[in-house]
């Protein structure tokens, strides 16, 4: 007989209670065994080295590339939102192109274009990172930079004072 849905799952794991207690201690142990304190005073070892101490078994770590290509083409995509945006004001022709739905206007074609440049940009930069681990903290730099300026180029107060 059962108690719980939570006694149903263990038992038809083949878990008991005291199996679940067992786990749980040696993921607390395997904690324990690297503290905080440890991770200031050896900053030297890598994440890699630090992941196989902890767990031999671990599996090999891919390469980021891939992932900030996808990264850098998104904010790439918003950064060039934000420049049509204000080349659209600017420019009445280009405007008048952007629009694919008239019921939607120009932001049809500026979404439209913005997913062209975030796909086109992903695809080329993907090859050349491929096999790359790139700082993921540069990475959100420049990410963070692009993103921040495309966003700041579509609000309206500051697209009106720019002409070209």
């Amino acid at each position: 007989m059962f108690w719980s849905p939570r006694q149903r799952r263990f038992s038809e794991k083949g878990l008991t209670v005291s199996d679940t207690a067992e786990r749980k201690d040696m993921a607390h142990r395997a904690h324990a065994a690297f503290s905080p304190v440890e991770a200031q005073t050896d900053a030297a070892a890598s994440a890699e080295t630090r992941a196989t101490e902890l767990m031999p078994e671990a599996v090999e770590l891919k390469p980021n590339g891939p992932a900030a290509a996808a990264i850098l083409g998104a904010a790439m995509a918003v950064f060039s939102l934000g420049v049509m945006f204000v080349w659209s004001h600017s420019w009445g022709d280009l405007a008048e192109w952007l629009v694919f739905r008239e019921q939607v206007g120009s932001v049809s074609g500026l979404s439209t274009m913005a997913g062209v440049i975030w796909i086109s940009t992903w695809a080329l930069l993907t090859p050349p990172l491929w096999k790359r681990n790139v700082p993921f903290l540069w990475l959100t730099a420049i990410a963070g930079v692009l993103i921040a300026a495309g966003l700041l180029l579509t609000w309206p107060p500051i697209a009106q004072r720019i002409e070209f």
